[in-house]
């Protein structure tokens, strides 16, 4: 086809449109011909040496040629902001050279002041990068504002920055003033309409935004960034029906956007359709799969959600077998690929294969970068028992450069050897460190870690005097720590006060502890209808498993007519992907969910089948043996589950007041060893606040 049109029309798209064709299907050489003629056919067109860098970045891994053709294209098209993007990629992630990189784009911004792209490569850079997050957001929207007054666009810039809580509370009123000078400025752009309703949904107010995005319909009929960001709230807001019939219409309109079916796939798992979402993904990756790799990402993802293993590892091998052809697979999709294969190996039984993935999928990752590692590699090597490769692995990564050492080995590796003493010196000398930049984080942890050890008032004497001191983005944590302490105390009012400041101060569907203690404290308290407030509005983007089970649990309690549905949602969202990869509680509390949404519906060989697994995975977690003890109560095995509520005593659980409540325990509630446990419960209690 394209050897047809050339004939008749040679043009540098149809060259560099060949050369992706043949790029796609692994002729590296053939495609760097086609490249090379688009070179010849108009050599001051910046296109042809774009893709040639590609080429010669990702798939040929020839590191002096990308970076010499990015360079060319930014000679002949300085304005334009390709070749910026690919140049700051070589730099930072070839060769290594952030600060040459950051001087590159600066200087894009200080050339083009007026270019939107330039500064939003600028934050791309000092975002994920750096590692800058939302002080960087702030400091280039004001920066693009005071060069660009009488354009739209900084001001909306502005106002995203004050909106995002990555930096503490939003901004409410600085965000509302910046988007409101720019909607006086273009009152009837659909792109200025659209992005008011994006930053009130950031804001919270689901109204505003609903509205603004009908009047940015209006503006631009069909718009399908409009409708993703529509379907895309209505998720936020649970409303997981509509986010559906929105996504298929986004669908429909755009159906190479693939955006449109991530959406769509959440909110089918939301709904239990997952059969309707793979049939939807394998179609998509069909069409659209050799152009976009992303979708045989999300392909993996619906087979994993399926229960079909070996498909979706078939899926995700794909994607890393595109990438040896040169194919247009990215950093992101490899670092995906390699992390949905590791879940599926994990969920297979192949736990070698698993760290295999994750070490692989860690191992791409940047400069300053230590999130896989936390997530995936490390937590895994713990369940592994390969205790001593992790301070290995920790000492390797402080050499590179990755990590501050005494910090991982404070979080990581003396708390899984249960060496207390060992944590605080770890701590201690990091706090000794004048380049640690979370001093205050690792405060409140030290106040978290004697609140464990049961030494109440050295927890609260730290809470004291960090408090004045703190930045707005950890107030949270003081906050939930003081909850913590004045719930075990039995003050639940004042907890209830502390959680509620602490869920404010933090974007509800991301988090889930700031929820998971407020709901359990309202509903403790006997209000059932404030914590299933709570719980409702945690059905968020990302799926709060905790915060659904929790919803299943109080459902049942008030017998509820959804209660079987949540509970089935609940479980579903366990089995999504969080084994191997949870950022907030570890492996095992996936597959203590699991087990009990298991007890709930009945399935008792699956129950036992996940305690096991929970337990090898964390073996010495007070709150894991509390769940043991829950699931054996509703599987009918009083004996054990006393046995484990016993257990998770003698570990330090300090949250057992719950099992007053907790409906899970009905079976024990009047026995009277359940009451004599109780007792010596409300004793180490008052021993420790005493």
């Amino acid at each position: 086809m394209f050897d047809k049109a050339l004939e008749i029309c040679p043009s540098v798209d149809g060259w560099c449109g060949k050369g992706n064709v043949l790029q796609t299907k692994g002729l590296v050489d053939s495609a760097e011909m086609a490249y090379k003629m688009a070179v010849e056919h108009n050599p001051d067109h910046d296109r042809p040496y774009y893709d040639l860098g590609r080429l010669y970045y990702y798939g040929v891994g020839d590191l002096e040629e990308a970076e010499r053709m990015a360079r060319r294209g930014i000679e002949v098209r300085p304005d334009r902001d390709r070749s910026y993007e690919l140049l700051k990629e070589v730099l930072c992630y070839g060769r290594g050279r952030f600060q040459e990189a950051e001087e590159l784009i600066r200087g894009f911004v200080d050339r083009y002041p007026y270019n939107f792209d330039a500064y939003d490569h600028l934050y791309d850079y000092l975002q994920y990068d750096k590692g800058d997050l939302w002080s960087a957001r702030l400091r280039v929207a004001e920066d693009a504002v005071a060069r660009n007054p009488d354009r739209v666009w900084p001001y909306l810039m502005l106002a995203s920055a004050y909106a995002d809580k990555t930096g503490g509370e939003a901004k409410y009123e600085k965000a509302v003033e910046a988007v409101q000078k720019a909607l006086e400025m273009r009152p009837k752009s659909g792109r200025v309409l659209h992005g008011a309703g994006a930053i009130y949904a950031y804001l919270g107010d689901s109204e505003k935004a609903h509205h603004y995005y009908r009047c940015a319909m209006e503006a631009s009929p069909g718009n399908p960034n409009i409708l993703a960001y529509m379907a895309h709230l209505f998720i936020g807001e649970a409303h997981f029906d509509s986010a559906a019939t929105v996504a298929a219409t986004l669908i429909r309109q755009a159906p190479g956007m693939g955006y449109s079916y991530n959406l769509m796939g959440t909110a089918l798992t939301h709904l239990m359709r997952t059969d309707e979402f793979l049939t939807i993904m394998q179609d998509a990756a069909d069409r659209y799969g050799q152009d976009d790799p992303w979708f045989y990402v999300w392909l993996g993802d619906a087979w994993r959600l399926s229960g079909k293993f070996r498909e979706a590892a078939d899926s995700y091998s794909r994607v890393l077998d595109l990438k040896k052809f040169g194919s247009k697979v990215n950093l992101d999709m490899v670092q995906e690929s390699l992390r949905g294969l590791g879940i599926t190996q994990w969920l297979s039984g192949d736990t070698d294969g698993a760290l295999a993935s994750f070490s692989e999928a860690a191992s791409t990752e940047t400069e300053g970068s230590f999130t896989l590692y936390e997530m995936m590699v490390i937590p895994l090597m713990k369940y592994l028992g390969r205790i001593d490769e992790i301070e290995v692995k920790l000492n390797d990564l402080r050499k590179d450069g990755l990590i501050d050492s005494w910090i991982y080995h404070a979080i990581y590796y003396y708390p899984s050897l249960r060496q207390f003493d060992g944590t605080l010196r770890a701590v201690e000398q990091a706090l000794d460190n004048d380049e640690v930049t979370f001093k205050p984080w690792l405060v409140m942890r030290t106040a978290a870690w004697y609140r464990q050890k049961g030494d109440f008032a050295k927890a609260k004497r730290i809470l004291r005097e960090v408090e004045p001191s703190v930045k707005d983005n950890y107030q949270e944590w003081i906050d939930h720590e003081w909850a913590n302490i004045e719930a075990i105390r039995g003050s639940l009012e004042l907890a209830i006060q502390f959680a509620r400041k602490a869920y404010k101060e933090v974007d509800y569907s991301q988090r889930n502890k700031p929820i998971s203690l407020l709901s359990r404290l309202y509903y403790a308290s006997g209000r059932t209808r404030d914590a299933l407030d709570v719980l409702a509005k945690a059905n968020g983007f990302q799926g709060n498993i905790d915060a659904f089970y929790q919803k299943a649990q109080m459902a049942l309690v008030t017998q509820s007519s959804d209660a079987d549905e949540e509970l089935s949602r609940a479980h579903l969202l366990a089995m999504r992907g969080s084994r191997g990869s949870d950022w907030d509680w570890g492996l095992g509390r996936a597959h203590i969910y699991a087990a009990l949404t298991s007890a709930h519906i009945g399935d008792e060989e699956r129950a036992r089948s996940e305690i096991e697994y929970a337990i090898k995975l964390e073996p010495e977690r007070a709150d894991i043996a509390y769940h043991v003890a829950a699931v054996y109560s509703l599987l009918g095995n009083t004996s054990s589950a006393l046995q484990w509520l016993e257990k998770s005593v003698e570990r330090g659980h300090q949250e057992l007041w719950w099992a007053r409540v907790d409906p899970d325990l009905d079976s024990l509630r009047e026995l009277p060893r359940f009451q004599e446990i109780m007792s010596d419960w409300d004793a180490r209690m008052r021993a420790l606040v005493d």
